[in-house]
């Protein structure tokens, strides 16, 4: 059994096949390609009188009904997932030694400002479905600010990488939804037990942490990840 490598022609088609298939990630193209190459060359060693477009045609069959778009939604979901346990592992890792301590000097800080009634409960000024508008509007304001610094933080490239959206939709979600629980929890009313006050100053410095993660560290090693990778792809750093 001889294998017959691909031509670069050949390896520029299957690219191109990709493109018109709908995957618009050039890393998630590098895997089919790489994929789709080796099935091929298998096959046509297999049987020598196989042509390329044949050869392609079955291996893209082989891919079921929605063909390499199936691929796509996986690898994003994969990324989605590593960057949420990312996240979960950096926090959890301000509860420990040495850097619970930057954790319970936030958490004294907070408590003693919601002690003081320095921040108005906003809950007690209007009814809860005007309230909750409130919540989700300032909510998306302030999101937004935050990922358009995250974005600038990471690199841009001559490619769109899966591995930069699926981050960048990750950390959307995660954003919201922090700033949203977090919106009770800052404005905690001064007639609250102090056990629940407690706990909302911990929460609270546990979401300043997580947005300094959010816009300093996880773009960082997101970054050096793509110029690891995807050196030759980058246009400028912004």
């Amino acid at each position: 059994m001889i294998e017959q490598k691909l031509t670069t022609q050949e390896i520029q088609s299957i690219f191109d096949f990709t493109t018109k298939k709908y995957i618009k990630y050039y890393d998630v193209q590098l895997e089919l390609v790489d994929h789709i190459a080796n099935r091929i060359e298998t096959m046509r060693a297999e049987n020598q009188n196989l042509s390329f477009e044949n050869a392609l045609q079955q291996v893209y069959k082989s891919f079921g009904v929605f063909g390499f778009t199936k691929v796509q939604e996986q690898k994003s979901l994969e990324l989605q997932r590593y960057w949420r346990k990312r996240v979960w592992t950096f926090i959890k890792s301000y509860f420990k030694l040495p850097r619970i301590l930057i954790t319970a000097t936030l958490s004294i800080l907070i408590y003693g400002c919601l002690s003081q009634g320095l921040f108005i409960n906003v809950n007690h000024l209007v009814d809860n479905y005007i309230y909750t508008l409130i919540k989700v509007a300032i909510s998306i304001i302030v999101a937004v600010p935050i990922l358009l610094f995250a974005k600038r933080q990471i690199i841009i490239t001559s490619k769109k990488l899966l591995c930069i959206d699926a981050y960048l939709s990750t950390i959307g979600w995660i954003t919201w939804f922090a700033l949203y629980m977090g919106f009770d929890l800052f404005f905690v009313p001064i007639t609250t037990s102090i056990i629940v006050m407690i706990i909302a100053s911990i929460l609270l410095s546990v979401l300043i942490i997580l947005f300094y993660g959010l816009l300093f560290i996880f773009p960082a090693q997101l970054k050096e990840q793509v110029i690891k990778d995807y050196n030759y792809l980058i246009i400028s750093d912004l």
